[in-house]
């Protein structure tokens, strides 16, 4: 897995207009008739991506030159022609998608006020209590340009969103308070309406535990906390939502998944809740090491060293919603 920041989706109409442009750019599409290549008309596939007529592809379409995560180029599959799945021909070979180099780009936050959330997990009907949130609502949201463009939890692609802090074992009863933080990497708002938490295990299964209910906007590039069933915490914006049906194990070496439509979008490294110095310490990832590649690395995570008072149980210690990292010296 890379690191993902789709740079184009804003330029969608004026990249589609543009016979010259270079091969090299990447484009992603929302519906058909955004799909065109010299005036011949394509299809905007379920994979975010166009495709053009081609007879010698079983479905009748091949991606086009534009699309990333290598798939230019390739027949589309019989069966997702009609835009019914995602992929490619079981014959083609797939990569990730294209990378971008330089410094890290760590997000700063802002906080904000937002209509209160609702979820509740997909396996076993837990329901969080209601919360305000620290980006906006989903619903309030048009989308009059690129700019504007929302992007849905079945349209985003692995990397979009990346785990960066995680509290497996709180000090509250029966760890009702486990929290993640998630860090969205892409240039435009994401609706988590849908997105699926998990632990390891159900990577394993290939099924979120919990699916977030609520429509509820991360802004890009910030991050925002999914929480499990209450937050006790005085020093940090509220969650964006509350997850419920998912209880990560503290016995065993564990790690927590995000899951989109049919994919999984996120998968961190395992640890081991009991290394940690303390119970109620937060696993942090290095601000340098935001991405979706790094966080499989257990070396890029650390426990966290900052005091998170509680209002209701013992202190615990981490940053959630925040882009601070300070470790506990190993």
């Amino acid at each position: 897995m890379v690191w993902i920041v789709d740079l184009v989706r804003v330029a969608a109409l004026v990249l589609l207009s543009c016979s010259g442009c270079s091969a090299s750019e990447d484009f992603r599409c929302v519906e058909n008739s955004e799909c065109s290549d010299d005036g011949r008309a394509g299809m905007c596939q379920p994979t975010g991506y166009c495709s053009f007529p081609d007879e010698d592809c079983a479905s009748g379409q091949r991606y086009g030159d534009l699309a990333a995560e290598g798939l230019g180029g390739k027949c589309v599959p019989a069966d997702t022609a009609d835009g019914s799945s995602s992929g490619v021909e079981p014959s083609a070979t797939t990569s990730g998608m294209g990378t971008t180099s330089g410094t890290s780009n760590v997000p700063e936050t802002s906080t904000g006020s937002s209509s209160s959330a609702d979820v509740s997990g997909s396996t076993g009907g837990v329901t969080g209590a209601e919360t305000t949130s620290s980006s906006t609502d989903a619903s309030d949201s048009t989308s009059t340009g690129a700019d504007d463009m929302v992007l849905t939890v079945d349209e985003l692609m692995p990397g979009d969103l990346v785990i960066t802090e995680i509290m497996l074992n709180p000090n509250c009863p029966a760890d009702v308070c486990e929290w993640l933080e998630v860090y969205n990497a892409t240039q435009f708002s994401v609706d988590l309406l849908g997105l699926g938490v998990g632990d390891a295990d159900d990577v394993i299964d290939g099924a979120p535990g919990a699916i977030v209910s609520v429509s509820v906007l991360l802004l890009p590039g910030e991050v925002g906390v999914l929480a499990q069933q209450t937050w006790p915490y005085t020093s940090s914006p509220d969650p964006l939502a509350f997850y419920g049906g998912v209880a990560f194990t503290n016995g065993s070496i564990e790690g927590a998944a995000l899951f989109g439509e049919g994919i999984v979008l996120d998968e961190t490294a395992l640890f081991f809740a009991a290394d940690s110095p303390d119970d109620g310490r937060a696993i942090a990832l290095a601000s340098d090491s935001w991405a979706v590649d790094a966080n499989d690395d257990a070396d890029n995570w650390c426990w966290s060293d900052v005091p998170l008072p509680s209002k209701s149980f013992a202190d615990d210690w981490g940053t959630p919603g925040s882009d601070e990292v300070v470790c506990v010296m190993q």
